[in-house]
């Protein structure tokens, strides 16, 4: 879902005619004019100047913008009409905006400043995903995966950030992995689930492919050091052990960003364990790929949102989560199962997490099948188990995702937009 933010074409005359301005585009006349009309608006001339610093400024809201956006419009208009009442001369040779927009199409020295302010606004009508990790991550080829259009990925240094990205609504959407086919349960994430106004409308298993990266001209037999996540190293040891058995390890906070590190230092003889992804972000070549011991090591991620985007977004449910605590009796959960399967429910995954505080009370984590004209039967399930259970959350309702390879080549990393990296973790 994008947002459709529509700014007029008079406000962004009014932009380039500031912006020929300030980089001296204007002719003695022209430049008078603007100089009359800002000094009649003295509101106007800071607005503008907010405007450059926020263009600047790569962490730009987008409400901000075009509030900005709006008061440019409207001091500018007003300054011009009293400019217009008040001066005869001037008025009759009523500004014509046209050939300033060519002047700023066409000259070089102005051209960054117009590409950026049309970027801004396209990225306002983009959806945004705040995600963990830096650019090239796991995280991020879901994110393309899974939307299938246009998005902005949000860097976030841990999950914690991307969900209060989330429900402070800086971004429309989130990526969260849950869990690891050869490491398990990422149990924090399961309690920000339920602590976090969000819910799950998505999910993807991604297969994970750990590839060896270095700078353009390394060979296997140059490396002497090997850096990355200690989870992506400890998956892919048993391939230097028997291929490579001196290197040395150099644990980093993030994968891409280990392979992101090599670029910006030009550092040889030093090799980073990636995506794919990632040797294509930072210009990196692939020496040795899909070095991981387990070949079927898949992550399942689920897509977020807020309740109202949720409520919106079109999809198919045949699949839920849901989490509950118990009555202390024996039995108690024997008998919440028996009511999915009376309820030809499929339980797919079951989950517990301790309750701080509590000794042997735990919070359960239950993900449910069903087909999708048994919806009906699934509500009823939830009605009956209500009664043998405590605090019952549904965490979502949503379609049963897709497996996904990263090797994908539908999905070409040069295409999309390239967004502010921000330091992040796998």
């Amino acid at each position: 879902m994008k947002k459709k933010n529509h700014l007029s074409t008079q406000g962004l005359l009014n932009f380039d005619k500031l912006v020929a301005y300030t980089a001296g585009l204007l002719s003695t006349s022209e430049a008078k004019e603007v100089e009359a009309m800002l000094a009649l608006s003295e509101n106007c001339k800071e607005v503008v100047e907010d405007l450059l610093f926020f263009i600047e400024n790569s962490e730009i809201e987008r409400h901000e913008l075009l509030e900005k956006i709006n008061q440019i419009d409207k001091s500018w208009m007003d300054a011009l009409g009293r400019y217009y009442s008040e001066s005869e001369e001037i008025s009759t040779g009523a500004l014509n905006p046209t050939p300033i927009l060519e002047k700023i199409k066409n000259d070089s020295r102005i051209q960054p400043h117009y590409s950026k302010m049309v970027d801004i606004i396209n990225r306002s009508q983009v959806s945004k995903v705040s995600i963990q990790g830096e650019r090239g991550c796991f995280h991020e080829i879901v994110t393309h995966k899974f939307f299938k259009e246009d998005v902005i990925p949000e860097y976030c240094k841990d999950f914690h950030q991307v969900c209060k990205k989330l429900e402070k609504g800086k971004v429309d959407y989130a990526v969260m992995a849950i869990e690891n086919s050869a490491a398990g349960s990422i149990l924090e994430n399961y309690n920000i689930l339920r602590k976090k106004d969000i819910t799950i409308i998505g999910e993807v298993s991604l297969h994970i492919d750990h590839n060896l990266m270095a700078l353009p001209g390394q060979e296997l037999s140059d490396i002497k050091e090997v850096h990355s996540h200690p989870m992506a190293i400890l998956q892919c040891k048993k391939f230097f052990q028997r291929i490579h058995p001196n290197v040395r390890f150099v644990e980093r906070d993030d994968t891409a960003g280990s392979a992101r590190w090599i670029r910006e230092t030009r550092t040889t003889n030093v090799a980073a364990i990636a995506s794919n992804l990632a040797a294509k972000c930072y210009d990196l070549d692939i020496i040795a790929p899909s070095i991981q011991t387990t070949k079927i090591n898949f992550t399942r991620f689920l897509i977020l949102t807020d309740e109202d985007r949720a409520r919106a977004y079109p999809r198919r449910k045949n699949k839920a989560s849901i989490c509950f605590t118990i009555k202390d009796k024996i039995g108690s959960l024997g008998n919440i199962l028996q009511v999915f399967t009376f309820h030809e429910i499929n339980l797919v995954k079951i989950q517990s997490t301790p309750i701080i505080g509590e000794k042997g009370s735990y919070f359960f984590y239950i993900d449910l099948e069903f087909v999708e004209n048994n919806y009906d039967m699934y509500k009823h399930s939830l009605m009956a188990i209500s009664k043998l259970t405590k605090n019952l959350l549904i965490l979502g309702e949503y379609e049963k995702g897709e497996t996904i390879n990263t090797d994908d080549k539908s999905f070409d990393s040069r295409n999309y937009y390239q967004g502010i990296i921000t330091p992040g973790t796998l």
